[in-house]
């Protein structure tokens, strides 16, 4: 009996105190929605919702979903050291720019209106 609870102590013990996988932490990609303010080869600088910017590098190994271009807004899934592993288009420059012309359109006919 005393053999037996000296095993499972032993067990319980080496499972709390296990390190976790490689494959966890840090290396893992973070997502982040930014708009792409300029692009130059395979580094785009990026500006949040916040108005930081970073730079991320987008080349061969990311899975690129899109034509990318300056305005436009992206996800991305970056590792921590920069290099991005996947970026999609949100919202293209030019449907962002549509956006601010209707709306100023319909700003400027409701002064008219007035």
């Amino acid at each position: 009996m005393m053999m037996l609870l000296s095993g499972l102590a032993f067990v319980l013990g080496s499972l709390l105190f296990t390190p976790p996988p490689a494959s966890a932490g840090p290396k893992d990609p973070k997502h982040f929605i930014v708009d792409i303010v300029s692009i130059n080869g395979e580094e785009y600088i990026v500006r949040d919702e916040a108005g930081a910017e970073g730079k991320i590098h987008v080349g061969a190994d990311t899975e690129k979903y899109g034509h990318f271009q300056p305005g436009d807004r992206i996800d991305a899934w970056v590792y921590p050291n920069g290099d991005a592993k996947t970026i999609i288009i949100l919202r293209s420059a030019a449907t962002i720019q549509e956006d601010q012309r209707q709306r100023a359109a319909q700003q400027q006919e409701q002064r008219a209106q007035r």
